[in-house]
């Protein structure tokens, strides 16, 4: 997988016509580092105007999966209850506190999707029925609310015609 700053010369190279671009990297015992990666890169894009979002989910993607989901029947909140009572909390609710551990682990944030039965079609549903508010609040301290403030600041003003500053 390329680096940031390859990512962003890549799109240039073959004119990939890009009104945005997210650089997304799951978050781990370097996150400092692979933040400061991110906005260098982004600070040097070779992309003139289009916006750069920064994306630095703590401590795995999976963990803003997990501030999305809500079950869609009986099968999931029976699932998510034996989930809550395995760890002793709820992870939708507290997704920061999962890991990025071996599989198999209790606190595996990809084992608990599993655990849940969300594939990637649940996940896309999950993101699409979300309220923003929701991630919001559950999304703090994995870096998801950060996320969204960095898609507010910088996609949204492109998206509704209105100059950058």
């Amino acid at each position: 997988m390329p680096g940031p700053r390859n990512a962003l010369r890549l799109i240039k190279h073959l004119r990939i016509p890009a009104g945005g671009v997210l650089l997304v990297r799951d978050g781990d015992a370097q996150s400092d580092q692979r933040k400061k990666g991110l906005e260098q890169a982004r600070q040097h894009s070779p992309l003139g105007v289009v916006p750069v979002v920064i994306g630095l989910p703590v401590t795995k993607r999976e963990c803003w999966i997990l501030a999305a989901f809500e079950p869609a029947d009986d099968r999931e909140q029976g699932l998510i209850e034996d989930v809550r009572k395995e760890l002793g909390y709820d992870p939708r609710r507290s997704p920061e506190r999962l890991t990025a551990a071996k599989a198999g682990a209790t606190h595996n944030a990809k084992g608990i999707l599993k655990a849940l039965g969300i594939d990637p079609d649940r996940e896309a549903d999950c993101l699409r029925n979300v309220t923003l508010s929701w991630l919001l609040e559950r999304g703090e301290g994995t870096g998801l609310t950060a996320f969204l403030g960095e898609v507010r600041s910088r996609f949204v003003p492109v998206i509704d015609g209105i100059p950058r500053p």
